[in-house]
């Protein structure tokens, strides 16, 4: 079990208009104190067939942690809609919150959501190029993905003592001591 748990993501703006920042509201248990923050990611994920269009909204560092509850919003701006190819505009994507400490990912949700028009006519008849204006983003937040990865957080890794400090053997040593092994062993084999 992780030092920190996710208790409670709550979007708070949902729905929402493409350009509205986007809005969460954290709770998290940690069970011990933390010696360093824990940075939080947003990214939006612009494009089921490519990675290239994923867009990272923010990164936040929240901090310091003390054993217990801790509560926190967590606000991004929109992604730039010049970065979302026009086919994957009106449709359903992906947005992920991602929890670090010390660079390692220990947390991953991930929420559905959608964007499309108001105007019936418009999701009738879509535009070939999308009005960024008249979108409304709506995120599936009743059924998130949920994904915690285990990694070392404030437990010292066992370090190995560096070769200077186990000490050193003169090569003259080791040979003589070869030396006088391999004469001990001949004489006891010919008794």
């Amino acid at each position: 079990m992780g030092v920190i748990s996710l208790v409670n993501a709550t979007v708070m703006n949902n729905p929402a208009t493409f350009f509205t920042p986007y809005k969460f509201e954290m709770t998290i248990e940690a069970r011990q104190d933390l010696m360093e923050d824990l940075e939080w990611s947003v990214r939006y994920v612009g494009s089921a067939s490519s990675v290239e269009h994923d867009q990272v909204l923010d990164r936040v560092f929240v901090g310091p942690i003390t054993e217990g509850h801790h509560k926190f919003i967590l606000e991004v701006p929109a992604p730039d809609p010049e970065l979302v190819p026009p086919a994957d505009a009106v449709d359903v994507t992906i947005i992920i919150l991602e929890g670090f400490y010390r660079g390692k990912n220990f947390l991953k949700l991930g929420y559905f959501l959608c964007h499309d028009y108001d105007d019936p006519e418009l999701n009738e008849q879509p535009p070939a190029e999308p009005i960024f204006e008249k979108l409304t983003r709506r995120i599936f937040d009743a059924d998130p993905r949920l994904t915690v990865y285990p990694i070392t957080w404030d437990d010292p890794e066992p370090e190995m003592p560096p070769p200077e400090e186990c000490g050193e053997v003169e090569d003259e040593e080791v040979l003589e001591d070869s030396e006088e092994e391999l004469e001990d062993e001949t004489e006891s084999e010919s008794d």
